[in-house]
């Protein structure tokens, strides 16, 4: 969707009366800075599971947009995120090397459930490692086989 003339002269990133942002659950606005033609802010308008305060500064450089500061609140999660998908790979490797093999489906071989009970957890918990899954199935970095009539995770590629 689009904002209106109105909702970019006021910032807020609106679309008049249509009434989209309510259909919803995230609404991300960029923004070129007055000014400075290489400058943009991402600023979160709408985040119904996130923080609100994760606006980013950007700048263009060779060829992409990086980020121009370390916001500690915006940072912090994406940090949070590759931990939980590097322990997750580890621990799936680990398992799997070992024979014990666990899967995407609720119980007692439920991969994260199982994963957050080992001491190389490193702290990870049941949810940001189940987060970390779907993000890893995402990224087909993870698949499903079967392994002796089982469903079974395995590192994908």
């Amino acid at each position: 969707a689009h904002p209106s003339q109105s909702g970019r002269s006021s910032g807020t990133g609106e679309s008049g009366s249509t009434g989209w942002s309510n259909s919803v659950r995230s609404r991300l606005y960029l923004e070129q800075v007055r000014g400075d033609a290489d400058e943009r802010e991402l600023k979160v308008m709408k985040a119904n599971y996130g923080p609100a305060n994760g606006d980013v500064s950007l700048r263009w450089q060779k060829g992409v947009f990086m980020a121009e500061e370390r916001d500690a609140n915006t940072l912090s999660q994406f940090e949070k995120n590759a931990k939980a998908e590097r322990v997750f790979l580890k621990l799936l490797a680990e398992f799997s090397d070992q024979g014990r093999f666990v899967n995407d489906s609720s119980g007692k071989s439920y991969a994260p459930a199982a994963f957050c009970k080992s001491s190389q957890a490193e702290r990870c918990t049941n949810v940001q490692l189940r987060h970390a899954m779907e993000r890893l199935f995402a990224k087909k970095m993870i698949k499903i086989e079967r392994i002796n009539g089982r469903h079974s995770l395995l590192i994908g590629k």
